[in-house]
């Protein structure tokens, strides 16, 4: 007997950022946008978005933004932007 498993992915846009991820040279204010009537979480860790997003976020050193939309119990796929301050790597202890 066969059976088959469907995987629906949600509906639910992810959210959008403002800013581009990558090398940043100085502080900003991040804001976090998504579908009408939606709501955003999100984290500044790297870890699972749980924050209630209520307005712009600053950013001011290297930091992990992870966000996703929630609407009527259905969650968006996870958006992560990863912003680099240049004086942050340049001051990390080099590897061996």
């Amino acid at each position: 007997m066969l059976h088959l498993t469907l995987s629906l992915a949600s509906a639910l846009e992810p959210p959008a950022f403002d800013h581009g991820r990558g090398l940043v040279d100085e502080p900003f204010t991040l804001e976090i946008a998504a579908e009408p009537g939606a709501s955003v979480v999100y984290s500044l860790d790297g870890g699972s978005p749980e924050l209630p997003y209520e307005g712009p976020l600053s950013v001011a050193q290297t930091t992990v933004v992870r966000a996703l939309a929630e609407l009527d119990g259905e969650r968006s796929a996870v958006t992560t932007h990863t912003f680099l301050f240049l004086d942050d790597v340049m001051q990390q202890p080099a590897l061996d």
